[in-house]
């Protein structure tokens, strides 16, 4: 494998969760794990350490800008480069992410290009 990344990837949508992680592991990258919803991502990032978070926007219950700001507010995490991922294309959201602390953005136009240039960044 290409790199020993430890990427976690959080996205409500299966069918998003699958497509990424499917093309991340063509480009060689092994250490990927998902997440369902801003939660379950809290949880795995508190018991464990990874390199690059791609996070969801649009989520229920716990959305993108709440996990991102919650990452941004705790030492442990505040760290972790994350790219927020978002069928939004609206410059009020691509902005409020960047205030937030988002390494970047990208739009699903976007994704189905960049995920080798995302996770190495």
């Amino acid at each position: 494998m290409k790199s020993d990344a430890a990427l976690l990837l959080v996205d409500d949508n299966e069918d998003n969760r699958y497509t990424l992680n499917r093309r991340l592991q063509r480009e060689g990258y092994a250490n990927l794990t998902s997440a369902v919803d801003g939660r379950q991502a809290l949880e795995l990032l508190a018991a464990g350490s990874f390199d690059l978070v791609l996070l969801d926007v649009m989520m229920p219950d716990l959305n993108g800008y709440e996990v991102l700001e919650r990452m941004r507010a705790d030492d442990r995490l505040r760290h972790i480069p994350v790219i927020m991922i978002s069928a939004l294309d609206e410059i009020d959201s691509v902005i409020r992410c960047v205030e937030l602390g988002a390494e970047d953005f990208r739009s699903p136009l976007i994704r189905r290009y960049c995920a080798r240039g995302w996770a190495q960044a």
